[in-house]
């Protein structure tokens, strides 16, 4: 179930990264997404955050809402926190299946609409591993970024089919996808 809790006087270590956070700046909201963040999560919170901005309690006007990844705030986010610490942010960023961690940069903030929230359908969209190590394309589901992989390239990378795949313990599944950072 979605918890939602308002925070006064919030501050960058009130950003947990197994959760997804809102901002409400009256003229526009931000939702940052944690990078271990359960895909589910990230799907309510971006409907509650459009629901919310669509029918704000104080009868403003509807505003737009922006996701934010962790580890990759714009300014446009950074500046509504006091001292804001980039390496604190890094940290949030996952490393590459060489060990390494990606270059960051900081990004725009995506807009999203009542068209962007779900995530995108595996078996018709398809990406490069490199696409979906660090920061991933929108709408790919966080916890099973795997089953985007192109056929060819899930095969080289875990030896089996996609379908051999999902006959794997849990905990194996893990452990792969954790190695190739795809987790």
């Amino acid at each position: 179930a979605l918890y939602a809790e308002e925070v006064f006087n919030f501050s960058q270590e009130d950003l947990i990264n197994d959760d997804v956070m809102m901002l409400d700046l009256y003229s526009e909201v931000y939702v940052w997404v944690g990078s271990d963040a359960q895909a589910e999560e990230v799907t309510s919170s971006l409907k509650l955050a459009l629901d919310y901005a669509k029918k704000n309690p104080d009868g403003r006007k509807e505003c737009p809402v922006y996701q934010i990844q962790a580890g990759y705030e714009p300014p446009t986010f950074t500046a509504h926190f006091i001292a804001w610490d980039m390496e604190v942010s890094q940290k949030w960023v996952k490393p590459t299946a060489e060990g390494k961690k990606p270059e960051v940069k900081t990004t725009k903030a995506q807009a999203v609409t009542s068209n962007d929230v779900g995530f995108l359908d595996p078996k018709t969209n398809k990406f490069e591993l490199k696409e979906l190590q660090g920061v991933y394309p929108e709408r790919v589901a966080p916890n099973a970024k795997e089953m985007y992989l192109k056929p060819e390239a899930f095969k080289e990378l875990f030896g089996v089919t996609q379908e051999e795949f999902a006959a794997w313990k849990p905990w194996k599944k893990k452990a792969a996808k954790v190695k190739h950072n795809l987790f």
